[in-house]
Order: structure tokens, then C-alpha cells, then sequence
């Protein structure tokens, strides 16, 4: 690993250390963008990205919820001081009466029905395919490399 450890090293690099300087990231993002251009090797770099990938990953997840707590808060405000809307420097933020919603209250006729289109089973396809049988107009495709995270026992 050692022999061709620089370009990789530096590709991380490339990746994740514009992150350290980048303000709408909380602290721990930045640190450990920064770790990645500080890591003494390329173990200590993967650490490190890893590292950044949770913090970014539990950031996005924290700031969706956020959005969506304080989305509900506004729309209940401007709706109760009777506010059609606002502008901004380049938006414009205003609600509007959503369509009425079909409540299923009970059986309904069957020309009401939608009946789901055939799919292939490819749990079925895959486990025929591994006995070594044949099923027409399906293979089994490379599989394509992916990182997994996963959280150590204490």
C-alpha cells in the first residue's frame, strides 16, 4: 500500500479538506476535514474521513428535522397573525390551502381499484441465478464496491 499511498492520500485530500475552512458545517466536520489533511498516513486520513462522513451524515439528519420543526412553526404563525406572505433578499415565502386529501372510510368498488403492474421478484431471479439456472432476460450484474459504517462495541 505503501508504493502507491501518495495520490490516494492526496485524492482524500482533495475531497475533504476544503470541508475544514467551510463555515455552515458544524465544528466536528471541519476538525475532522482538517484531521484528513493532518493524518500522518493514509489509516489515520481513512479514520479521519470516516470520522467526517458521521458528522456530516448526523448533521444533514439534524438539519432536516429542524427544517421541518420550524417549517410547521411558520406556516402555524403567518396562518394565526393572518400573513399571506414575506420576500426575502431572493425568495418569497407565503402557504397556501393545500387540496382536499380522498379518506378511505370504508370498502371501496372495485373500478376504484388500481392493481399493481407485474414486477420481477428479484430476490427470486438472484437465487435461481446462483443455483445456476437460467432465467430469460436477467444475469447477475458485478456488484459495485460500497462503504459501510458501522459502530463498534465498547
Amino acid at each position: 500500500m505503501a508504493d502507491h499511498a501518495a495520490p490516494i492520500l492526496q485524492a482524500l485530500r482533495n475531497a475533504c479538506v476544503p470541508l475544514a475552512s467551510n463555515d455552515t458545517l458544524p465544528a466536528l466536520a471541519q476538525m475532522a476535514a482538517a484531521d484528513v489533511d493532518h493524518a500522518p498516513d493514509l489509516l489515520g486520513a481513512f479514520r479521519a474521513a470516516g470520522t467526517l462522513i458521521l458528522s456530516l451524515e448526523e448533521a444533514a439528519a439534524s438539519a432536516t428535522e429542524n427544517a421541518k420543526r420550524i417549517r410547521q412553526a411558520l406556516l402555524d404563525a403567518m396562518i394565526e397573525a393572518g400573513a399571506a406572505g414575506v420576500q426575502t433578499d431572493h425568495h418569497t415565502i407565503g402557504w397556501a390551502q393545500g387540496a382536499p386529501a380522498v379518506v378511505i372510510t370504508g370498502e371501496v368498488p372495485a373500478r376504484f381499484m388500481r392493481t399493481p403492474p407485474a414486477i420481477p421478484d428479484k430476490a427470486e431471479i438472484k437465487a435461481a441465478l446462483k443455483e445456476g439456472l437460467t432465467v430469460p432476460g436477467a444475469t447477475l450484474g458485478n456488484a459495485a464496491p460500497y462503504l459501510q459504517i458501522r459502530a463498534r462495541k465498547a
